[in-house]
């Protein structure tokens, strides 16, 4: 069973090329190109993970954490981010599982992804 990994980011580019490197890894791969609209996915599609930018318009990546642990309490959260670690608010980063820096090769946020869910559930990822 492949794993189901929604993409919250306001950049159109950003989540259409991790969505194409998520789905080479066997993920399937859920795009939201803001907060709202992230959290209506998820009333809609069981998610296994989330991904989500930090610097948003309308609802940032703390405001949406917010509202996932309120409503998906144990779902995983990874922040990926094009701001360093060091400029995220402590809040934010407390209601997350892992944090990625954008920049970053693709590998640590698979990394990321395979240490949430093996935590989470038991098993990792499986590549195609």
């Amino acid at each position: 069973m492949a794993f189901r990994v929604l993409c919250i980011d306001d950049d159109e580019r950003e989540l259409c090329l991790r969505e194409t490197v998520l789905q080479t890894q066997g993920y399937v791969v859920f795009t939201a190109t803001s907060g709202p609209l992230g959290l209506d996915v998820l009333k809609h599609v069981i998610i296994d993970v989330v991904v989500l930018d930090y610097a948003m318009p309308e609802m940032d990546g703390t405001a949406v954490a917010i509202e996932i642990r309120r409503v998906w309490v144990r779902l995983p959260i990874v922040v990926l981010s094009g701001h360093d670690i060091s400029e995220i608010p402590p809040p934010l980063l407390a209601l997350t599982n892992g944090f990625v820096d954008k920049g970053a090769p693709p590998g640590e946020l698979f990394t990321a992804l395979k240490k949430v869910l093996k935590k989470v559930t038991g098993r990792g990822p499986v590549a195609a």
